[in-house]
């Protein structure tokens, strides 16, 4: 007998630690209380006291409501790497993301990698970007990008740092640069696509080119020399803002 009553009380003390369990636990209780008074009391204080009980419960349910809302915005905040809801200094101008692991040969990246790095050393000299994160900048081949939570670490907080998001996205290929977009997106930094064909982007990102309050432009290139051009000539605009 005494086994089974600290298995009830151990019952109990689980549910109350869940604010849905605590809720529970205070609405059985009111209701009790409102039986024993309804029944001792006569005529209009019994209406009085129900309504009084009733309003009561009515404030510990929304109590309780905000506090479990609150927990779920802690928990969405988050305190790992992908965290957002610390600001942080501004480290680079620019982070410039390309596909690199998503390439199918080893000379296949060596020429795109060898575009882009051209294309940085254009920001730099044309456009006074001095500042520029690129993750290819000491790749030589595929196997160099280092796909562990360090390197998701090191690029995302990389994002958290940047002035702004570029993009180049040559082919529709499964690249984490989408990954990438969607975290500066949500990291609320002004992002710039450059597609060959706009249809290539998931349906979202083509969205937030559209979207109100949401600082996103796309443009679509033929070949490197229009990339070039439309690449500096948007960078050179990023003073003016």
């Amino acid at each position: 007998m005494a086994n089974e009553k600290s298995e009830g009380r151990s019952t109990i003390i689980a549910a109350v630690q869940h604010p849905i369990g605590l809720l529970a636990l205070i609405v059985l209780v009111v209701e009790a209380v409102i039986g024993v008074l309804a029944v001792r009391a006569e005529g209009a204080a019994a209406v009085k006291i129900i309504w009084g009980m009733i309003g009561l419960l009515a404030l510990v349910i929304v109590a309780v409501i905000l506090t479990v809302l609150a927990g779920r915005a802690t928990l969405g905040a988050g305190s790992g790497p992908l965290a957002l809801s610390k600001p942080e200094p501004i480290q680079y101008d620019v982070f410039l993301s390309s596909p690199m692991a998503a390439l199918s040969t080893p000379a296949e990246f060596e020429n795109v990698n060898a575009e882009v790095l051209k294309l940085v050393q254009s920001l730099r000299e044309e456009c006074n970007l001095q500042s520029i994160f690129y993750a290819g900048q000491a790749a030589k081949s595929p196997v160099d990008f280092d796909l562990t939570e360090k390197s998701l670490e090191e690029d995302f907080r990389a994002i958290r740092r940047c002035r702004r998001f570029m993009m180049i996205y040559p082919s529709k290929v499964a690249s984490s640069v989408l990954v990438e977009a969607g975290y500066a997106l949500a990291a609320g930094k002004p992002s710039t696509y450059f597609v060959r064909d706009s249809h290539d982007l998931p349906f979202i990102l083509r969205g937030a080119v559209m979207a109100e309050g949401v600082d996103v432009k796309m443009y679509e290139f033929t070949d490197h020399d229009d990339l070039r051009a439309k690449i500096c000539k948007v960078a050179k605009e990023f003073g003016k803002d």
